[in-house]
């Protein structure tokens, strides 16, 4: 072999030392990266622990500032003849259910809890299957459009029906067919104001009119015409409060009017 040859073999194996030595190095650093990545990622127990510690100082801040208003609440001396009207309000400061539920282990915690109420008092057996039992999942209703619960309302509902009875769904009723089967847009708006306006404020004919009548009825339903029976004295306080409670429009204003002219003529 000549000397030329000889360099140029060396020259390729120093070449390819030295592009094994690149790979191991990038290797290197890899392997050193993917360690650094370990490192710093959190399991999910360390997760909830660094959580745990974040919520127990927030707690221990706030223990110290209910502690600060608490001490302002003083309890008075009982006076005679003085209700006893004071008010801890431990509520608004007592934070043992937090403390309790911060104590308890990540992996226990309590679900949804129900439990039925009574009206009155109950057996202790009622008591104690009110405890156990839960309620059946009720099934699932159809739902219906506003429009057509509404219509079918009107159709079933009784001409007597006062406002102090259970309402039904809520409901705007459009006379314009044009404006309420199809579907608006900006321009519709100031028609659709206007309509409103006219038809459905306080102070519109149609709006007058269905509220002199309800309230009527309502009057003569919860026989306030007996009122003319009671003294004059409370004859007229009970004037003051029926226009208080049922005058809150127009027309109901109106109809209150009128129908307690009877008590002050009854006075004469």
């Amino acid at each position: 072999m000549s000397d030329q040859q000889v360099e140029e073999e060396t020259q390729q194996q120093e070449e390819q030392e030295q592009e094994n030595g690149e790979e191991s190095q990038e290797q290197q650093k890899e392997e050193e990266t993917n360690e650094g990545k370990k490192k710093h990622e959190m399991t999910y127990e360390e997760k909830e622990t660094k959580r745990h510690r974040q919520y127990q100082k927030q707690l221990e801040k706030m223990k110290d500032t209910l502690g600060d208003e608490k001490s302002k609440i003083t309890k008075p001396e009982t006076v005679a003849h003085t209700p006893y009207i004071w008010n801890s309000l431990a509520p608004y400061y007592k934070t043992d259910t937090v403390q309790y539920l911060m104590d308890m282990p990540n992996e226990v915690r309590h679900g949804y809890i129900t439990r039925k109420t009574a009206v009155g008092l109950v057996d202790p057996e009622v008591s104690h299957r009110m405890d156990v039992e839960l309620d059946p999942v009720p099934d699932s209703l159809a739902v219906t459009s506003p429009r057509d619960s509404g219509q079918k309302d009107k159709k079933n509902s009784g001409k007597k029906e006062g406002s102090t009875r259970l309402p039904k769904w809520p409901v705007v009723k459009l006379d314009n067919p044009d404006m309420a089967n199809r579907e608006m847009d900006w321009s519709d708006v100031p028609k659709l104001r206007e309509e409103l306006r006219t038809k459905y404020s306080g102070n519109a004919t149609d709006r007058k009119k269905s509220d002199y009548t309800r309230t009527k009825q309502d009057w003569h339903r919860m026989e306030l015409d007996e009122l003319k029976k009671i003294h004059p004295v409370n004859r007229a306080h009970m004037k003051v409060t029926c226009t208080a409670y049922l005058g809150t429009s127009p027309g109901s204003k109106k109809a209150v009017s009128s129908l307690s002219k009877s008590l002050t003529e009854e006075d004469q």
